[in-house]
């Protein structure tokens, strides 16, 4: 069990606002096709973009802000930052790339890609406001759910491994119904995460056993990809 750390951590650079290159934001452009010469030798210059496509790593972007806009930090740290950040991410619909703009700049070969920003998601803002909140979990939840229960708060948060099992000290769903529907989701957003030791979720004891209160797509993903337990965050 690790304990959640009680400091605040500073971010030590959110400044860019472009995520060109940044890492875990890809773009992809077609040309659209010009049978011109206008440049020396057979060279066109004049070459105009016709599909941009934009890829989105929710596990890449979110490791690199928590790396790079943030202090030095230890892995207990790191764990619930990205935790934290990819939360918002997520609750932002970011993991969408339609909900990315890439502005379009003239070289002298013709247009090119150029920076790669959030569509009116004030990204930067909610990462501040996430480093400045006193319970960094319930923001997120916040983010994700525009409300949190008040069973949560006042909560003292810890990092545990809990089995992926219905017996004694193992993990419940509280939404039956939620738990079928995620059962047969398929989606490509955390099994990076899962596979590299990260938390899953947020638990409350309950009788012996442990009650997953957000979570549900990251443990179903963990039970189908045949994992026995998984590390989530626990409310004492």
């Amino acid at each position: 069990m690790i304990e959640m750390y009680k400091k605040y951590v500073t971010i030590e650079d959110c400044s860019p606002h472009d995520f060109h290159y940044f890492g875990g934001v890809d773009v992809h452009c077609e040309d659209s096709y010009h049978p011109c010469t206008c440049g020396p030798v057979g060279i066109c210059r004049c070459s105009t973009i016709g599909r941009v496509d934009v890829t989105v790593d929710v596990y890449e972007l979110a490791e690199n802000i928590a790396t790079r806009w943030f202090k030095k930090h230890t892995k207990a740290e790191h764990m619930l930052l990205h935790y934290c950040i990819s939360r918002v991410l997520t609750a932002l619909h970011l993991y969408d790339s339609d909900n990315w703009y890439v502005h379009i700049r003239q070289g002298y070969y013709g247009e090119e890609p150029g920076s790669i920003t959030p569509m009116t998601v004030p990204l930067q803002r909610r990462i501040i406001d996430l480093a400045s909140s006193p319970d960094m979990l319930l923001f997120a939840l916040q983010c994700e759910y525009s409300f949190i229960l008040p069973e949560l708060e006042n909560r003292e948060w810890k990092l545990q491994s809990v089995p992926l099992t219905n017996k004694v000290g193992g993990l419940v769903f509280g939404s039956r119904t939620q738990m079928q529907k995620k059962e047969y989701s398929d989606t490509g957003l955390y099994e990076e995460e899962l596979r590299n030791g990260y938390p899953a979720g947020l638990a409350l004891p309950d009788n012996g056993m442990f009650r997953l209160i957000d979570g549900y797509t990251r443990c179903s993903i963990a039970k189908s990809m045949g994992m026995k337990e998984v590390l989530l965050w626990v409310g004492w």
